[in-house]
């Protein structure tokens, strides 16, 4: 037999062994150099109590040995004998031969218990209730141990007194824990005196001595019967470690949480008490993690170690609309683990969101309200932590383990440390107490993957097998080779060969190694492979359909199995596209056999109430990212299943606290098109529509709930525009409801606080049509009013006078001295010359043949020659009251009669002139095709102010504006604030060296690379300026800390302050017509719909205005294909063709026509796709084979560009 073989499954001991706890049968009390039992069975798993062990054998058969005065061995022995109070060799507990392989096994201090068929048996003291029985009794939660003795190093050693009484009960043989009957457990774990276990549902229950709160059930009330963790309802635990008094817990995601006494440290978290001293460890080491840290304490740490935050991290929670400061304290804190940590941060830290506790009895597993050992309000410990906290600044956790009051995490980064440290068990080369996990630099680059812990030791076992410990070795527990104290980790040197080590276990003074074995133990990831062979073995030969429904009944009923099955391997969310295509699996599946689905539909039902009844408990990322699975459901695509189950899903997200809100949206804005629209958007806009049919257009309380919860999705849709607003609109509502009467409600709520329902408060479900309308009458409405008030006016003179008759604006005399020959034709349309003999005055009404008094229009006289001069100053001397009357418009010496006609033609003509560079009123990006205020332009604030009167009066009138603007002009308009993204779409050179600058991770420092200072150089009057974007800009560096600022500052600068005299006076003329409420309704895209129209971008002039090179013609095949292909484009794809060979997806102004388009030979034949040149508007065009071929691969190109092509 080789001998990787004859030693598979052998197990080693050395340490303390005074209660026959090595297993060695030997008088020695002390064994400093590792040996082998005499046994020659092979372990599977092996766990140490303080001064006793128990091993499960490969075949599942549970041994014992070591002390037993408490029963904890599983031997009713002779309790006269002192002899008889040990096990000195490893003994079969013989007593659960009848039943089935046991498959988890631990140790506490005086108990032990085993996981054996799904359930707990339990032996030893129960003092506590540590067995989970209601059959001891209580001590009081912070009675001593018998026997126990404390140690100077903050832990007892057991010390026997075998004359003393045994008072406390304690059981012999093994013992099921019956209140655990119906749940299925998977792994079981002891501290000293409390117990926990999770479960395969991944529920985690706990019970026995909870003197400071270890149970992490939020009281200090000893529990003698098991009772479920609430707080870690949804989290997906994967395994348990307990101390003394205290509890870690690792989750699927690799983070860590933990509770219980923190007196010494042993939590790893920062609590209120530890600020001075954890301040004061600062000047002693330079690797210690950020926890619950107050923001003046995380910010000096953040500056002593140089700790950088998250840049893009810190953009997104910003665009969450969190404060920069708080954002950066919450970065910090959670030491850069994610958006999600930073946002769970920003809220635990506000008390008045803090989760209400429900009145109401604990749950135990039978559904009853579980006993009390002691009834009595204990006084909580200023240490204590009574539920569990999630560890910050430590992730990609792969094993954790405590000690008596120390506690050890290893990570793939690394492993760190934390607690009591007088004997130096934490390892880092020092005695004092850590209460920040802290990394051990004498372990870097030794791959360690497992830790465990004894009272005052600690071992640490590498990929290779290699074996390093730490902490004290007096009495041998790190073998020969170490004597006295290590306060480094130093390798262990073992007599076997090194490598074969597969475990280590430590516990109480004692060190178990074992060698290679079969682990007969659950894993939690085995469930995702079991339910994905499941579902393909049935879909290959109609595989065993009973465990197929096991298993779906069990993980899409279960929260936890939810999130460890289809959870983020790292950081939180779900994995969207995994959890797609077992949905598509499960419906393939149920079409073959309907007890599937109807499985399928009761998990699914049975985890909505189990969210429900506890919406109160959704405020972590874990807990929270459950939703999005049910929002994916394919179930809510069914009408008939949606009616019932949306409402109630949609309440229970209504009733969370707003960090779940946030954290949706944050999750939902990263979802892929196909799977937001397909499964989120259209499942709720079907049941939107089925119930107001359903419901004969009745809008009831859990509809209300539904379309705020659609709003949620759709603000996040407007981070990242991933579906375009149409897929938000509902055609029921925008073209069947009595929208007027909405919006008359709505204002009612608005003016005169009447509480009724009304659809414009969710203007994304009204497409433009519908809020067109609602414009266009709101307008008609006014129209009639002024109408009305003007003939009455005329009537009856000055009783009815409308107010202030002042002109809009005053006089123009700014552009009297600007030559118009520009403007327009010498003559008019008639060939006449307007009869004025005076060419720059505006010949009198009665002369052009207009009745001076026209109560019924708004009437513009204009000259074809001075269109600029006569609409401005036309426009200006009009009352307010006149332009609200519909608008007409005379051209002079024209016969035309303006039947809507002519001022389409005036608006146009008027626009060419506008943008004209001659006039200085705005200025034109290449990059993008648009237009902006001209911050430097001489003109008056009074030409802005009539230019946006321009504005307000086409949509006042329906008519469609030739203008080209940036989206942010229209944002601005409605109030809403713009950024660099903003900045992105008129001037993307600039937006992306600033997105750069705020991404910069190094090499360097910011301040080294970019050279700034708080400074910005910008053209005006034909020169380049420089401006300090603040107080002494110009001597303020540019840094990792104040970047931020910087570009907030210079996107305002560009945006905002550069030309805020002239889009002031411009939006002060827009809303004089535009200002009513409809406008509210209105996104920003909307608006540029109705100031522009839908883009017309007209293919067939691009077309005829193309270049071809590299032996290309029109005539070519390839070339006939290209422009077939894009004739068929929807206008979507049009815009992303035109964007990714020219970087805009606008026409330049006087259309595509003017645009130098050149599709040029990339080769011959291939499967690369299309390429290009937005600097030269070129298409990189290979010679395919067929049409299809090249349809195929140009719109995976478009679809998929980014920055100037796909090079």
């Amino acid at each position: 037999m080789e001998e990787s073989r004859r030693h598979h499954g052998r197990l080693w001991a050395c340490g303390s062994n005074s209660s026959g706890q090595c297993g060695i049968e030997s008088i020695e009390e002390i064994v400093r150099s590792p040996t082998q039992p005499d046994s020659v069975v092979r372990w599977s798993e092996v766990a140490l109590g303080d001064s006793h062990a128990c091993g499960i054998t490969e075949d599942g058969s549970v041994y014992t040995w070591g002390l037993n005065d408490r029963g904890q061995c599983a031997k009713n022995m002779a309790r006269n004998k002192d002899e008889d109070k040990c096990l000195l060799r490893p003994t079969r507990v013989s007593s659960l031969d009848s039943f089935q392989p046991s498959t988890s096994v631990s140790c506490g201090f005086e108990h032990s218990c085993c996981v054996i068929d799904g359930g707990i048996v339990a032996w030893g003291s129960n003092e506590y209730g540590q067995c989970g029985t209601s059959a001891g009794h209580d001590t009081g939660s912070n009675g001593a141990v018998q026997g126990g003795q404390p140690k100077g190093d903050g832990s007892s050693k057991s010390v026997t007194d075998f004359s003393s009484p045994i008072t406390e009960i304690s059981f012999w043989k093994p013992r099921p824990v019956r209140s655990l009957r119906g749940v299925k457990v998977v792994s079981v774990v002891c501290g000293h005196h409390h117990t926990l276990c999770l479960t395969f549902q991944g529920s985690v229950f706990a019970w026995g001595s909870n003197s400071s709160g270890q149970l992490g059930l939020g009281d200090t009330i000893n529990r003698p019967q098991p009772e479920m963790i609430e707080s870690l309802w949804a989290t997906p635990v994967i395994s348990l470690a307990a101390g003394s008094s205290h509890t870690l817990a690792l989750t699927r995601q690799k983070m860590v949480l933990s509770w219980g006494r923190a007196k010494y440290g042993q939590l790893g978290l920062l609590l209120q008490q530890d600020s001075e001293r954890e301040d004061q460890s600062l000047k002693q080491t330079h690797s210690t993690r950020f926890s619950c840290v107050s923001p003046t304490l995380k910010r000096q740490k953040s500056n002593h170690f140089g700790m950088r935050v998250n840049q893009s991290q810190l953009s997104s929670l910003r665009e969450m609309g969190i404060e920069e400061e708080q954002a950066i304290d919450a970065l910090i804190a959670t030491n850069n683990q994610g958006v999600e940590l930073a946002i769970e941060w920003v809220f635990s830290q506000q008390a008045t969101q803090a989760t209400p506790q429900r009145d109401k009895k604990p749950v135990t597993p039978e559904g009853s309200p579980a006993g009390r050992a002691k009834e009595d309000e204990i006084q909580v410990q200023e240490e204590d932590v009574l539920t569990p906290r999630r560890v910050n600044g430590i992730s990609n956790v792969v094993s954790v383990d405590c000690g008596t009051n120390h506690s050890v995490i290893c990570t793939e980064g690394g492993v760190f440390s934390f607690g009591y440290n007088r004997m130096g068990q934490l390892g880092l080369n020092c005695r004092e107490n850590v209460h920040l996990p802290r990394m051990i630099e004498g372990l870097e680059g030794k791959q360690i993957v497992k830790v465990s812990c004894g009272t005052s030791h600690t071992i640490f076992l590498s990929k290779t097998g290699a074996v390093y410990g730490c902490g004290t070795a007096d009495e041998g527990q790190l073998g020969q080779s170490i004597q006295g104290t290590a306060i480094v980790p130093e390798k262990l040197d073992f007599k076997y060969d090194e490598g074969s080590v597969a475990d280590i276990i430590a516990g109480g003074y004692t060190t178990i190694f074992l060698q290679k074995s079969k682990s007969l133990g659950f894993r939690h990831d085995s469930i995702k492979d079991s339910l994905s062979e499941a579902l393909q073995k049935f879909l290959q030969d109609g595989g065993s359909t009973k465990k197929l429904i096991s298993l779906v009944e069990s993980i899409f009923a279960s929260p936890e199995l939810m999130n460890v099955v289809f959870g983020r391997e790292e950081g939180f969310g779900m994995d969207v596209e995994e959890l797609e295509k077992v949905y598509k699996l499960i419906l393939k599946c149920g079409i073959m056999n309907q007890d599937i689905i109807a499985a399928f539909h009761a998990a699914t039902n049975s985890l909505i109430r189990d969210l429900g009844n506890n919406s109160n408990l959704l405020n972590s990322p874990e807990s929270i990212q459950v939703l999005l699975a049910v929002f994916q459901n394919p179930l809510l695509s069914q009408s008939k299943m949606a009616y019932n189950m949306m409402p109630k899903i949609c309440k229970v997200v209504m009733d969370c606290i707003s960090i779940s809100h946030q954290l949706l949206t944050n999750w939902w804005s990263d979802y892929p098109a196909n799977i937001l629209g397909g499964r989120i958007v259209r499942p709720f806009q079907d049941y939107i529509s089925t119930t107001l049919d359903r419901e004969h257009g009745n809008v009831s309380p859990s509809l209300i709930c539904t379309l705020n919860v659609l709003a949620l999705v759709e603000e996040s849709n407007q981070r990242k525009s991933t579906l375009p607003m149409e897929e938000f609109y509902n055609p029921l509502i925008s073209e069947k409801f009595d929208v007027l009467q909405h919006y008359i409600v709505w204002r009612q709520n608005a003016s005169a606080g009447v509480r009724g329902f009304s659809f414009c408060n969710f203007p994304f479900l009204l497409n433009n049509s519908a809020k067109s309308n609602l414009l266009q009458t709101e307008a008609k409405l006014t129209m009639a009013e002024m109408v009305q008030k003007s003939r009455m006016e005329n009537m009856f003179g000055g009783i009815f006078q409308l107010g202030d008759q002042g002109a809009v604006a005053p006089c123009r005399k700014g552009g009297a001295n600007r030559s118009h020959a520009s403007e327009g034709p010498s003559q008019g349309a008639s060939g006449s010359n307007a009869g004025a003999s005076d060419e720059s005055a505006m010949p009198t009404p009665e002369s052009c043949g207009i009745d001076p008094n026209h109560s019924d229009a708004c009437i513009l006289r204009i000259r074809r020659t001075h269109i600029m001069q006569d609409a401005l100053e036309e426009i200006g001397r009009q009352n307010e009251h006149d332009l609200h009357k519909p608008l007409k418009v005379n051209f002079i010496g024209e016969e035309g009669v303006d039947a809507g006609g002519v001022k389409k033609e005036f608006f146009q003509l008027l626009c060419e002139i506008v943008m004209q560079p001659d006039y200085d009123l705005f200025v034109y990006h290449d990059e993008s095709r648009t237009v902006w205020f001209n911050g430097a332009s001489l003109e008056s604030e009074a030409d802005f102010m009539l230019i946006g009167l321009v504005f307000g009066l086409a949509i006042y009138n329906s008519v469609i504006l030739d203008v080209h603007f940036p989206l942010c002009l229209y944002k601005k308009l409605l109030g809403q604030s713009v950024g660099i993204k903003d900045l992105g779409q008129m001037q993307p050179e600039v937006a992306r060296s600033l997105k750069k600058l705020l991404d910069w991770e190094g090499p360097g420092s910011v301040e080294d690379v970019f050279c700034a200072t708080f400074t910005i150089d910008h053209q005006a009057f034909g020169e380049v300026q420089t401006y300090e974007l603040m107080p002494g800009g110009a001597d303020i560096a540019v840094t990792e800390e104040n970047r931020h600022k910087y570009v907030d500052l210079y996107v305002d600068f560009l945006l905002n302050e550069s030309i805020r005299t002239q889009f002031n006076a411009f939006k002060r003329g827009f809303l004089l017509l535009c200002d009513g409420p409809v406008l509210r309704l209105f996104r920003p895209q909307e608006l540029e719909v109705l100031v522009t129209g839908t883009p017309h971008l007209d293919f067939k002039a691009l077309e005829e205005n193309s270049r071809y090179e590299g032996n290309y013609t029109k005539d070519s095949q390839v070339v006939k294909w290209l422009w077939q292909v894009v004739s068929e484009f929807s206008l979507e794809e049009k815009q992303k063709f035109l964007k990714f060979f020219s970087g805009s997806d606008r026409s330049p102004i006087g259309g595509l026509s003017k645009l130098r388009f050149l599709v040029q030979r990339a080769g011959p034949d291939t499967n690369r796709l299309p390429t290009s040149h937005t600097c030269f508007n070129t298409l990189l065009l290979p010679e395919y084979g067929s049409r299809g071929k090249l349809r195929a691969l140009l719109k995976t190109a478009i679809e998929n560009a980014a920055g100037f092509g796909l090079e």
